[in-house]
């Protein structure tokens, strides 16, 4: 699932390259639309790697070793480069329109999105809750569900 814009305009501006990579196991051929990716109503702006100052060729090879097993496979791998989403690829029957449960990512990144949140002062401290924020997103299944 791609960032909603409010969180892409917290990081872009301080990462050339956002990847994400949540581990599986099981299906090694690669789907998805790869680079560019697909231009959909959803904020991002799309590029392809080269038109970025990217060369194509490692994630070719990634994706040959993903298939020969030689690696095992991500669940998602999604690069932006200048704030353009240049790369989309997905593994183990994942797709963009499938929430994708990251169990102990999920700190890592929201601790990322807390802290440019804090520098652009989008959020009044570092007590502020962060799950009320995030409600739309509440539907989503989980294993556990902890107070917010």
């Amino acid at each position: 699932m791609r960032l909603p814009s409010l969180l892409r305009s917290m990081i872009l501006p301080r990462l050339l390259t956002v990847a994400v990579l949540a581990g599986g196991c099981g299906h090694h051929r690669a789907e998805g639309p790869g680079s560019p990716p697909d231009l959909l109503e959803d904020g991002w702006q799309v590029s392809s790697l080269e038109a970025e100052g990217m060369a194509p060729e490692p994630l070719a090879e990634l994706e040959r070793r993903i298939e020969a097993k030689e690696y095992r496979a991500p669940d998602s791998l999604l690069i932006a480069r200048h704030g353009k989403l240049v790369y989309e690829r997905y593994w183990n029957g994942f797709h963009r329109d499938k929430p994708h449960d990251l169990r102990s990512a999920t700190k890592s990144i929201t601790s990322l999105l807390v802290g440019a949140a804090l520098e652009q002062r989008l959020l009044p401290g570092v007590d502020t809750r962060v799950l009320p924020l995030l409600q739309r997103y509440d539907s989503m299944p989980s294993c556990s569900r902890r107070s917010g």
